[in-house]
């Protein structure tokens, strides 16, 4: 099936974009010369800036592919996401009981079905488990040539080994699960993606979904149908869902990677909702009587920074390009106030495991980002004197290092760090130069896929976004020595003794002291990355909608909306 093109009023809108600039494309559709076109009553159209890059939940772990998983297939746990406080929720399971620290005993949901009919059962559920233990290579025998999933951290312990044991039928809906020993955050983890049930009877064994061919067989309200790369994805309504179905015969992802083009599709009425928005329209947006812009009370739990090579580039120069970073321009002069400075991957949305560390975290200061780069005896910086001044001709003249900046240029903010960090690192001696790619290519240094592997970047910005609502989610990734998603190389014995310890800790007043202590290392000693900001959230959509899944995990969980048939402006 072939969605229909975008239609003549984004035609006319490019034209005027690129003819006229923003204001003009603004006046017109209030003028009326540009007339909002509004989807199909019984389409939900959404505003994206990318496809999926992996369709298989256990090698999926970028946001826009959790995006698609998330509606068509579900987990046994779930962050109630239409919930202001997001409580862990049994989904596909229907209770659990703990028959010791290690052994958990759970009853599956009856009356449940996959896309394809089959009935989702305790042999499912074990099939789904021992696939992904399989594909993370617990078992060991993972076959020559087929790459271990990605999320296989997620599931082990410090030491790399597994948490996950063993998967035991005990009736037609129950299963037991047995842990290797005690892991605090493990129901959560099995609220991620990587934890879907997937139809034993259309999905390979073995083997990762084909995202350019294959069909993803969940339970959820939504059955996928296709994705057309960079074009769209196209779901349609599971009618046989075990709650009520959902509104819309049809879910439809719009794929516009340019930002631009995909607000103005927002403001011209072409879509129902906006995923990823330009902070100069927001005021825009907010007052548009067709449009519901709702900013979210806490900060968002992404935490997005400029990641920093730890295995090329020592704690040194860290520390300096921490204190070399204008701030106050990426918050203030950028975003527009729209963000809050980060001082760690922890966000205030984390409320009591957040520590304001504002007194002791990195702020820009030429100051002491020199100074620390003179009191290294290994780097010569002969004749140069630390000051505050961002025109010192001898910094500036210096040529102390070279280091290569990567992004996908098809991201306004990524680009748009370039020129601004070449100036901002040049004020300490430091060259850097232009390693901006396509979002493809991006995707393939990230995962560590290049032939030198994580040493092909140098310095990258890039966000996280938690996989589940534990804030060592926000840690143990990005910092752990055996995680997949540990780009910036970071390993510290001190680091993995901390997340070792949280691991085991039942209480959780403990565990609050213990991520309390992980923030203050690694803002005041590790600088593993330079921290920028918490995104504030924004939900924009059709004010026709409602019973929108607000929340600040940035889950896009689309199941519980509707439209207002009767509304009008």
């Amino acid at each position: 099936m072939e969605m229909e093109k975008k239609n003549l009023a984004i035609i006319i809108l490019a034209i005027v974009l690129a003819a006229s600039g923003i204001g003009n494309i603004i006046l017109g559709i209030q003028l009326g010369l540009i007339e909002p076109v509004p989807p199909p009553k019984e389409t939900l159209i959404i505003g994206t800036g990318s496809g999926p890059a992996d369709l298989d939940p256990t090698f999926s772990w970028d946001s826009a592919s959790n995006d698609v998983i998330m509606q068509v297939a579900e987990t046994l746990f779930f962050n109630n996401l239409s919930h202001p406080d997001m409580p862990l929720t049994n989904w596909l399971a229907e209770s659990y009981t703990w028959e010791s620290t290690t052994v958990i005993e759970i009853t599956l949901r009856t009356g449940v079905k996959f896309h394809d009919g089959e009935v989702f059962d305790a042999d499912a559920a074990i099939w789904n488990f021992e696939r992904l233990y399989y594909l993370m290579n617990h078992t060991g025998d993972l076959a020559e040539g087929t790459p271990r999933a990605q999320i296989h951290s997620l599931y082990e312990f410090s030491d790399g080994s597994p948490v996950f044991k063993s998967f035991t039928k005990i009736s037609d809906y129950v299963i037991q699960i047995e842990l290797y020993g005690p892991f605090t955050p493990i129901l959560a983890a099995m609220s991620y993606v990587s934890c879907s049930m997937l139809s034993p009877a259309s999905t390979p064994e073995k083997e990762y979904l084909d995202t350019a061919t294959d069909d993803l067989v969940g339970t959820g309200p939504y059955d996928y149908v296709e994705y057309v790369t960079d074009d769209y994805v196209l779901f349609t309504r599971f009618d046989d869902y075990w709650m009520e179905p959902v509104m819309f015969d049809e879910l439809i992802f719009n794929v516009m990677e340019d930002s631009s083009t995909r607000n103005y599709a927002m403001l011209a009425g072409d879509i129902d909702y906006l995923w990823g928005s330009i902070p100069d329209l927001w005021d825009t947006f907010n007052k548009s009587e067709s449009i519901t812009f709702r900013p979210s009370p806490k900060p968002g739990l992404a935490y997005y920074y400029l990641g920093i090579n730890n295995n090329l580039i020592n704690v040194t120069w860290r520390k300096a390009i921490s204190y070399a970073i204008n701030y106050t321009y990426i918050l203030e002069d950028y975003f527009l106030g729209a963000n809050v400075k980060s001082y760690g991957p922890v966000s205030p949305g984390y409320s009591l495991y957040y520590d304001d560390l504002s007194d002791v975290a990195p702020y820009c200061n030429l100051t002491i980002a020199r100074q620390t780069l003179i009191k290294d005896p290994g780097i010569d910086t002969t004749g140069l004197t630390a000051n505050d001044d961002p025109n010192d001709a001898a910094w500036l003249a210096a040529n102390l290092r070279t280091l290569n900046y990567t992004g996908n240029s098809d991201n306004a903010y990524r680009a748009d760090m370039l020129p601004v960090l070449d100036k901002w690192l040049g004020q300490i001696g430091i060259e850097v130069t232009d390693g901006l790619c396509t979002w493809a290519r991006f995707l393939y240094l990230l995962y560590g896929q290049h032939p030198d592997g994580y040493d092909a970047l140098e310095l990258y910005m890039v966000g996280w976004g938690p996989d589940y609502l534990d804030p060592m989610n926000m840690i143990q990734p990005l910092f752990s020595n055996i995680s997949g998603s540990n780009t910036a190389q970071v390993n510290d014995p001190l680091l993995e003794e901390y997340i070792e310890a949280y691991m085991l800790q039942p209480n959780e007043l403990i565990r609050i002291e213990i991520i309390k202590n992980i923030s203050l290392y690694l803002c005041t000693e590790l600088y593993p990355h330079a921290f920028t900001f918490h995104p504030q959230s924004y939900s924009i959509h059709a004010a026709d909608l409602y019973n929108v899944a607000y929340n600040v995990a940035g889950n896009q969980w689309l199941y519980p909306i509707k439209r207002d048939l009767d509304w009008t402006p």
